[in-house]
């Protein structure tokens, strides 16, 4: 079987259950994926636990991907180790899990289940940060970062402002793992620490710090079958639900700044669009606050400057 044969069959199977558009999309992944598959992964045998169930999927796919499920959606897929990949796919598992790579700004960043996939409004909001600040290139900032999950936030911005530095946290150690392994590819390892916290439960000193960035938890779980299946299923629920209150980790934040950050502190946070206006109430407290829409016109961002 020739790699053609095999793309062939991927495009195939994918061009089944996705939209036209994002098939294509799916396969300029596949494409860089199998250009670089060993030959041994041609003859070995599928490894994969997970297994495609008809009747499930037809019951949890969303009307919006897809109206019809071949009933014999796998039969024909060659049992090699080059068609795992396939299968996840087939599962709606995030194509950015199964090769395990997001691009990110300019960047290509590690990603697995203990992170979120980056989303495109966090981008808007590091060229918001770097707007803002574009005439503190040359002096000497120090960051925190609230969440880090893969580090795509303050690893881009140490990318693009080289004498920054940020400290990074996270409650998942899996991710820190990985934004630590993101560091050292992106050459910015000596320019950021990263430690496991809870900022709910530390009494963290923000005095130290210039830039504070947050994009914390903010989906309460009573909209999680409003998600997609692929986020649902798949995505790390510990970084995407609050249990009850989705200002939680806004007014953490607020209260922590209030009691210990300088005057002059820039606080960025990114929010759920329905509640941006109330954690922009939160914020009015702490400092100068100002809320922005994202380049869908939704209000997406809170940013404030310490009194």
């Amino acid at each position: 079987m020739t790699r053609q044969d095999v793309l062939n069959i991927y495009k195939i199977h994918l061009d089944k259950i996705y939209p036209e558009v994002e098939s294509r999309a799916i396969m300029l992944w596949v494409n860089d994926y199998i250009k670089n598959c060993s030959d041994s992964e041609f003859l070995e045998p599928i490894t994969l636990d997970i297994q495609v169930e008809d009747d499930k999927l037809i019951e949890d796919i969303p009307n919006k991907l897809t109206k019809d499920i071949p009933n014999k959606l796998v039969e024909d897929i060659p049992n090699t180790k080059v068609f795992e990949a396939l299968i996840r796919l087939l599962n709606f598992e995030p194509v950015q899990y199964v090769f395990q790579t997001a691009y990110f700004h300019k960047y290509q960043f590690k990603v697995n289940s203990t992170t979120l996939i980056p989303r495109p409004e966090t981008e808007e909001l590091i060229e918001l940060i770097l707007q803002y600040n574009n005439h503190l290139q040359d002096s000497n900032i120090l960051g925190l970062d609230i969440g880090t999950g893969s580090g795509c936030i303050s690893i881009t911005i140490l990318k693009e402002q080289h004498n920054w530095k940020f400290k990074a946290i996270d409650i998942s150690e899996g991710a820190l793992k990985i934004a630590h392994t993101n560091s050292i590819d992106l050459h910015v390892s000596n320019r950021i620490q990263f430690e496991n916290c809870n900022i709910l439960e530390r009494d963290m000193d923000f005095s130290h710090f210039h830039l504070i960035i947050s994009n914390p938890p903010y989906i309460p779980y009573s909209e999680l079958n409003k998600l997609d299946m692929n986020v649902t299923k798949y995505e790390p629920h510990i970084a995407l639900f609050t249990d009850s209150d989705p200002l939680i980790f806004y007014k953490r934040i607020a209260h922590l700044a209030t009691k210990s950050a300088q005057k002059g502190t820039q606080i960025w946070l990114e929010t759920h669009q329905d509640y941006c206006e109330q954690v922009a109430q939160l914020f009015e407290a702490v400092g100068t606050t100002t809320k922005i829409e994202d380049l869908s016109g939704n209000p997406r961002f809170v940013m404030c400057v310490k009194n």
